[in-house]
């Protein structure tokens, strides 16, 4: 919902400021530097939830940011997980600067949801693939 009001709230400065962090998530070698992955997918998602100003979602959105860096400390596994942030990320983007409401809270919605799967595989196998059989 935050992209979705981002994507209707944005001004021009918000516009720019997306254009700069998507040429620094192309540019990033997440084999590398998955650290510098992380950094710019956190300033994506900050400036889109500064955006869209709403109360209820900056308060939720500040406990999963919490809990994602509270994982990702401990399994110290990022990089596949970086990866695919790093190809969502730019699809978030991609719909931001078309404009496109719906598209931009899909494409947040389904890196949320591969994110959380792939946290959820990292600290059970088992039971990744028991969900994976049931989808």
């Amino acid at each position: 919902m935050a992209a979705r009001l981002a994507c209707q709230k944005g001004d021009d400065s918000f516009f720019s400021n997306i254009k700069e962090i998507r040429e620094k998530i192309k540019e990033i070698d997440i084999e590398k530097n998955s650290q510098e992955g992380i950094f710019y997918g956190r300033k994506l998602h900050d400036l889109i939830i500064t955006t869209a100003n709403n109360t209820f979602l900056s308060e939720f959105y500040k406990k999963l940011r919490d809990l994602a860096a509270l994982t990702r400390n401990i399994t110290q596994k990022s990089v596949l997980i970086e990866k695919k942030s790093q190809e969502s990320h730019l699809d978030i983007i991609n719909s931001l600067e078309e404009k496109d409401e719906a598209k931009s809270e899909s494409c947040m919605r389904e890196h949320l949801r591969i994110t959380c799967r792939l946290m959820v595989n990292n600290f059970y196998p088992s039971l990744f693939e028991k969900i994976d059989s049931k989808d």
